[in-house]
């Protein structure tokens, strides 16, 4: 009985920490993230504003919590379709596609508004963006270094700079997609994208 107890109580606990997020989420990507009080996260979740310290001890907290969350679900969400496409430019793209056509006007606003806070705290959630930006650039680095080993893109090309390239269109694509709702034109775009690497493995890049 005793365990069956803990095990309710945790679950519990799970799904109010969950309801909390998901009330953060919807609010600072609504109103901002400054102007979002522990006590609109609470009113929002179907707690008191007491209740909430007790999953979370602050604002900041809350917002790693959800910076984390976020963070964890796309590179889930990356290496899905990069174990879906297995590797080279074909898997770079279904990522690219994946990336740029998943996100709806909440997830661009709260996009934006971590972008904010990681500029204002650069050494608190800034630090764990860039760790994350790290690691989803590495990940690009490591398709692009197969499809040029594959012959598909330019080898002379510089891997790092190109992933670069490639992670900064695709955040602006994602960011047209959540604008406008025009979610094949960003794929169209990413296939002309594709042709003209794949045009550089065909014929190299012109001399600098």
């Amino acid at each position: 009985m005793m365990l069956t107890m803990a095990r309710l109580t945790q679950a519990h606990v799970d799904a109010r920490t969950g309801d909390i997020l998901a009330a953060a989420v919807a609010l600072f990507a609504s109103r901002g993230i400054e102007k979002t009080t522990m006590a609109d996260v609470a009113a929002e979740a179907g707690i008191s504003t007491g209740a909430i310290y007790r999953y979370f001890p602050g604002k900041e907290a809350l917002l790693a919590a959800v910076f984390e969350r976020e963070m964890r679900d796309s590179a889930a969400q990356f290496e899905r379709a990069a174990e879906a496409s297995g590797m080279g430019l074909a898997a770079l793209f279904q990522v690219g596609e994946k990336v740029t056509s998943t996100g709806d006007s909440q997830d661009c606003a709260l996009w934006l508004e971590v972008e904010l806070a990681s500029l204002r705290d650069p050494e608190g959630i800034g630090g764990r963006q860039r760790d994350v930006h790290d690691a989803i650039r590495a990940n690009i680095q490591t398709l692009v270094a197969a499809s040029q080993g594959s012959g598909e893109i330019d080898a002379s090309m510089d891997a790092e700079a190109l992933s670069t390239l490639l992670f900064a269109v695709a955040r602006g694509l994602q960011l047209e997609t959540a604008e406008t709702g025009n979610g094949p034109r960003s794929r169209e775009a990413l296939d002309l994208l594709g042709r003209l690497l794949r045009l550089s493995g065909e014929h190299g890049l012109p001399p600098a």
